[in-house]
């Protein structure tokens, strides 16, 4: 995006301050390598199988995936490069910074007016069903059917993409490890969808 018309929408577009804290990030090709890497339209293909067996609205989905896509897109300013680190952190603070970008992704999306409902739906997809999640550490009946959607589908994709750290965890292993978090970190229903779909499209990728 070209210098002059970024800032000429600092202060009606955008927060000056986020304005601010961007352009060292977008003169920078490694910002650019992590959000072109693909987790943002694997992430968000990810969701399709859950709107095929459970009832929700197509167009709000649509809203759902475009928001989700942006948080990927957003965050980065905040906690660009944290996946190639991550194998790596053993410091309780350093756990918790990472952990912030859950609050950013609200922050930055509750300052867009059209994303301002979905702002707390992706902001809580490090919510647990059974409330040891965080930011707020809610339990299952204060979690929207959408954020568990969301949930198990970036689950999904960070245990099947590839990783700095490590490589890519086929299929029916990353289902059977999410399998035993199903009632306490991933709504059953959205797991079940999730895994007919991906193991449907195992067996026909192998055909």
């Amino acid at each position: 995006m070209p210098r002059g018309p970024r800032c000429a929408r600092a202060g009606r577009w955008f927060d000056p301050r986020i304005v601010a804290a961007f352009e060292p990030c977008a003169e920078d090709d490694a910002f650019w390598a992590v959000l072109e890497n693909g987790e943002a339209e694997r992430a968000v293909l990810a969701l399709e199988p859950a709107a095929r067996r459970v009832p929700l609205d197509k167009e709000y989905l649509d809203a759902i995936a475009d928001a989700f896509g942006s948080v990927v897109d957003a965050k980065s300013p905040y906690t660009a490069g944290h996946s190639a680190r991550v194998g790596h952190y053993s410091d309780a603070l350093e756990w918790a910074a990472v952990r912030q970008h859950a609050e950013f992704t609200e922050q930055i999306l509750g300052r867009i007016s059209h994303f301002a409902e979905l702002a707390r739906i992706a902001a809580a997809n490090h919510e647990k069903l059974d409330g040891t999640g965080y930011p707020r550490g809610v339990g299952e009946a204060e979690i929207a059917l959408e954020t568990r959607i969301i949930t198990t589908a970036d689950i999904f994709d960070a245990i099947t993409a590839e990783r700095p750290y490590r490589g890519a965890t086929p299929v029916e292993q990353a289902l059977a490890t999410m399998r035993g978090h199903v009632g306490t970190a991933i709504d059953p229903t959205c797991f079940a969808a999730l895994e007919a779909i991906a193991l449907d499209e195992a067996v026909s990728s192998s055909c």
